[in-house]
């Protein structure tokens, strides 16, 4: 069973992740980014790119992992992942289809002033701060094509454990 949870950057992805680790011990939290990470190393000399997810094997590496783990463990595989792009979404998604792993695709949305809150206020990630602040026009934007592809869970006034709750009752 994959839980992917989508969302822009600064929702609390991670933070509901971890919960979910925390209400079901088994779980386990897959990081993608450091496949980001890894591939970086490997082709930003040669092909530069704005966000590693633009490359197309960070989309095929990571699908394949995804569900190679999802259809592998007994426990739940936790994906705390923005993907913002619908085509590069598709990809994924269309990986784990192929390899017939349960999969559950969830959204965290919070309104504009929630979340710049959230933003301002985080104290793991401080330097991430206007790179956040400047990605949500287009997760606007992207929330036309993902409430078609995922559960969206309205955090604004909700705590973590109960985001994960919900989560884990699949609203």
């Amino acid at each position: 069973m994959i839980i992917w949870i989508n969302g822009t950057f600064g929702v609390g992805k991670t933070t509901t992740a971890k919960k979910l680790v925390e209400l079901v011990p088994e779980a386990k939290v897959f990081n993608s980014e450091r496949i980001g990470g890894f591939l970086t190393e490997f082709l930003n000399d040669q092909f530069p790119v704005e966000n590693f997810q633009d490359w197309p094997a960070w989309r095929v590496v990571t699908g394949e992992v995804v569900a190679q783990l999802g259809g592998s463990l007994k426990a739940p595989v936790v994906v705390p992942q923005t993907v913002l792009t619908r085509e590069y979404w598709c990809e994924i998604r269309d990986r784990m289809n192929q390899s017939q792993v349960e999969y559950r695709h969830f959204v965290l949305y919070a309104g504009r002033a929630t979340l710049e809150e959230r933003i301002e206020n985080d104290g793991a990630e401080p330097q991430a701060r206007e790179w956040r602040l400047d990605h949500c026009d287009r997760w606007e934007a992207a929330m036309g094509w993902l409430k078609d592809e995922a559960t969206v869970i309205d955090t604004d006034g909700v705590n973590s454990e109960e985001v994960a709750r919900r989560i884990l009752d699949g609203r």
